[in-house]
């Protein structure tokens, strides 16, 4: 998964999926996800790919403490203008994970009745 994160395969993470292949398998040594190495390498199209996979962990840290997210821009010159490009487009990606994932937490009864301040004793 890693190496098809790292080259922006779809179709061999989707392959490699579907025979079992762990989504949120972190490298022994350093912790990085498949999703990392994605954001690491600037592939928007293998991010977008993982963000919508039941059970994608984004909050998983790799050994250095970072999180998928928090590697975009990383190694980026201010100057690159294509990787700034392809920055912009992974942080639009996690901000509409973000917001999928809002939204289904919003619509369990659970979540909806513990935020319920109309049940509040004050």
């Amino acid at each position: 998964m890693h190496l098809a994160a790292q080259g922006g395969s779809v179709a061999t993470a989707e392959i490699l999926l579907d025979c079992g292949a762990f989504l949120n398998l972190q490298a022994p040594t350093t912790g990085v996800t498949p999703l990392m190495m994605a954001v690491w390498c600037r592939k928007p199209a293998m991010v977008r790919y993982l963000l919508v996979q039941p059970g994608i962990n984004v909050e998983l840290r790799a050994v250095f403490g970072v999180t998928a997210f928090e590697l975009i821009g990383f190694g980026a010159r201010p100057q690159d203008s294509a990787a700034q490009e392809e920055n912009e487009k992974l942080r639009a990606l996690f901000d509409d994970h973000a917001c999928g994932h809002n939204d289904a937490l919003g619509s369990q009864q659970l979540f909806t009745t513990l935020i319920d301040t109309s049940l509040s004793d004050s």
